[in-house]
């Protein structure tokens, strides 16, 4: 096969994948698929799925891809310099990018609101919770980020009242990492209804609801 047609053959397995996450969500999607979506970035012209399994099979997960040592990166066939730096640095920024384009959209299902919660609860400096806010039309209005004490879910009930003033929202949905003690989330009754507590594990989600 010529390098026109390989190039094709990438380019056409590129935008299949890239519909199936605008489809699907990245619950819908398995960790290859994944982390496939982040080897695009940087890995431009070469069969990224192969690449992605043998990381994962090195590794055992995306947690561990993402967690794991530069050097042992550049151990893996097909991980060059750049790429590696990109897993070991800045999966935060990519992260980011990828919960902020699904919260571009109404959240009007959990697979949708799981996914932006997955995203945005992943990697090392990951917050414990988030609450995200939504108008009327399930439209986003904010995203506030808090951490946790003593086991327990910090609420950060003055900051969401606030946001929910300006931005009209009505409506929360919370994520949360697993074992933490929610409860206080009742200081939040007549002032924004929570809608759904998903609880986030890694790139697993339910909810507790």
């Amino acid at each position: 096969m010529g390098k026109d047609s390989e190039r094709t053959l990438h380019s056409e397995h590129r935008k299949r994948v890239r519909r199936r996450f605008e489809k699907e969500g990245a619950l819908g999607l398995e960790e290859h698929v994944l982390l496939e979506l982040f080897l695009f970035d940087t890995i431009r012209r070469a069969d990224t799925n192969p690449i992605a399994h043998r990381l994962l099979d090195r590794f055992g997960s995306l947690s561990g891809v993402f967690s794991a040592d530069y050097g042992e990166l550049l151990r893996i066939k097909g991980v060059g310099p750049v790429t590696a730096r990109r897993i070991s640095e800045t999966f935060s920024e990519t992260r980011e990018k990828i919960a902020m384009d699904l919260l571009s959209k109404p959240l009007v299902s959990f697979e949708r609101a799981s996914s932006s919660l997955i995203w945005i609860m992943q990697g090392k400096d990951a917050p414990d919770g988030a609450f995200i806010l939504l108008d009327a039309l399930f439209a986003v209005t904010d995203v506030i980020k808090t951490g946790s004490s003593d086991g327990r879910l910090v609420v950060p009930v003055k900051a969401i009242v606030d946001s929910a003033d300006r931005t009209d929202a009505i409506r929360v949905i919370v994520g949360i990492r697993p074992g933490l003690d929610f409860s206080d989330l009742s200081k939040l009754a007549g002032d924004v209804k929570v809608c759904d507590v998903i609880e986030v594990d890694g790139f697993d989600a339910r909810s507790l609801m």
